[in-house]
């Protein structure tokens, strides 16, 4: 079995093979085909090659790779992406596959990287001298082993306490608080709309990374939504003040997991900022009071069995949840003296403080 490299513009043909890999995989959403094609029409990145290796009737792992630097390859960087855009056959030697992909690299590169592994699907191998692994981020999940009841009274009574003073303080202020899940192909174009004007209008617009609307990234999320609704396996979940769009997550779901790709919330709500209308209380958490409807839906559905959140751990993830495993990079060097060599280098840059 060989490498082999495609340029972008043969995705659709190795469409099959992708396929036929992720099934090997239990056809994990964050890795899902569909996505990739989403990715790569959307953001068009440059220089970047699918990697296939296997015979002509037998894929053993494919990846979509850019150069990184003269003389080093890596996962494309997709921001948007939940994962790094690796999918390999769980019985894969990986050492003499990134040997071997090495070889089939243009330019003899020195490295090649994997960045954004999952362990659940790549388990993170020993370091050898060649393969040296680090740390990416940790990142949260639930594992639905009960009903929602249960499972919420065993949540911290500081959490259910605020969610049930909220939601007494909303009535008595007369707001009308609905929360609604979307999941028609036709609802997901008004659903980000709704979502990219609660991001542009906090501190992701900001700092330059909100989805905006009208923007590449509100479009992808569009067209990623939708193509999954048609599958019945996209959401968007909302919470309303007096039918105002005041939090929203984007999900895709597939047997039993819900993946949350992306969450935003009023910070005028949140206590962030002066709100202009003072009828609504302040100092709320509808992204919270929205969490807690949509885990109950979650919970209690038929085949019910993860919540994923693909994103760095932070303090409001731990209020329901302290399950987590650590994401990971992989760098696999055509020499063993290279990383060696690169610790050296790096050593030396931070000065005699950093010396041994």
């Amino acid at each position: 079995m060989r490498w082999t490299l495609h340029p972008v513009s043969d995705l659709p043909s190795l469409m099959n093979d992708w396929q036929a890999l992720a099934a090997r995989l239990d056809r994990p959403l964050p890795l899902d085909f569909a996505l990739v094609q989403c990715l790569l029409d959307a953001f068009e990145p440059a220089d970047v090659r699918i990697a296939r290796l296997g015979d002509p009737t037998h894929v053993r792992a494919m990846a979509v790779l850019e150069r990184q630097a003269p003389l080093a390859w890596r996962t494309a960087k997709l921001d948007n992406a939940p994962l790094g855009l690796w999918l390999a056959d769980p019985a894969l030697p990986l050492g003499k596959a990134l040997d071997d992909l090495l070889r089939a690299l243009p330019g003899r590169p020195l490295l090649v990287s994997l960045t954004g592994l999952d362990p659940a699907l790549t388990p993170r191998p020993a370091e050898t001298g060649r393969t040296r692994t680090l740390d990416y981020f940790a990142t949260p999940a639930i594992t639905i082993t009960d009903r929602f009841e249960p499972w919420f009274a065993g949540l911290s009574k500081n959490l259910r306490h605020n969610l049930r003073r909220q939601t007494k303080r909303l009535a008595e202020a007369g707001v009308a608080v609905e929360i609604r899940c979307l999941t028609a192909p036709a609802e997901m174009a008004d659903a980000v709309a709704c979502y990219a004007a609660l991001e542009a209008s906090g501190w992701k617009a900001e700092a330059g990374t909100a989805v905006t609307p009208g923007s590449r990234q509100a479009d992808f999320y569009r067209r990623l939504l939708e193509h999954f609704a048609a599958a019945g396996e996209a959401q968007a979940w909302q919470i309303r003040y007096d039918s105002a769009v005041v939090a929203s997550d984007l999900c895709l779901s597939r047997d039993g997991t819900t993946i949350i790709l992306k969450t935003a919330y009023s910070e005028v709500l949140a206590g962030n900022q002066t709100s202009p209308n003072q009828t609504l209380p302040s100092q709320t958490s509808p992204a919270q009071l929205m969490r807690r409807a949509m885990f109950e839906a979650l919970f209690d559905a038929p085949g019910a069995r993860r919540i994923e959140f693909f994103g760095p751990l932070k303090p409001w993830h731990q209020t329901w949840t302290r399950e987590e495993r650590q994401l990971y990079h992989l760098n696999h060097y055509r020499w063993d003296v290279l990383p060696r060599l690169r610790s050296l280098i790096g050593r030396l840059r931070r000065g005699p403080a950093a010396a041994p």
